[in-house]
C-alpha cells in the first residue's frame, strides 16, 4: 500500500467505486480514513465491498474510463464543481493530490 493504479469507471448517476449518490454509507466512504468499506447501491438489494475516497486519493495514479454520450454529460457536470455527494466521481476528478488519466468512449 499504496495502490500504484486505481481504474475507475463512473455510473450514469455520477457513482464510483459502489460509492453511490444517496446511498447510506456514501458519508462513511467520503469520510472514513479506513481502506474499504461495504456499501449498498440504492437500487441493488445486496452490498459490495468498495473503496474508500481515502484509500483512493492514496493510490499513486488514477484512471477513469467512461463510454457514452450520458456519461460524457455527467463527467462535464463533476468538472464543473458542485459537492461530492451529488457526483462522488469528483473526489477523484476535483482533487489535486494524485494525477487523474480520463479515457473516454464515444459508443
Amino acid at each position: 500500500w499504496p495502490l500504484d493504479i486505481i481504474l475507475l469507471g463512473m455510473g450514469d448517476d455520477g457513482h464510483t467505486a459502489s460509492l453511490f449518490p444517496e446511498g447510506k454509507e456514501l458519508a462513511d466512504g467520503l469520510a472514513s480514513k479506513a481502506l474499504t468499506i461495504a456499501a449498498t447501491p440504492p437500487v441493488a438489494p445486496h452490498q459490495r465491498m468498495s473503496l474508500t475516497a481515502h484509500a483512493i486519493v492514496q493510490s499513486r495514479h488514477i484512471f477513469l474510463q467512461i463510454g457514452g454520450a450520458g456519461k460524457k454529460v455527467v463527467y462535464d457536470q463533476a468538472l464543473a464543481g458542485g459537492p461530492v455527494e451529488e457526483l462522488p466521481i469528483r473526489l477523484a476528478l476535483l482533487q489535486d493530490k494524485v494525477p487523474v488519466e480520463v479515457w473516454i468512449a464515444d459508443a
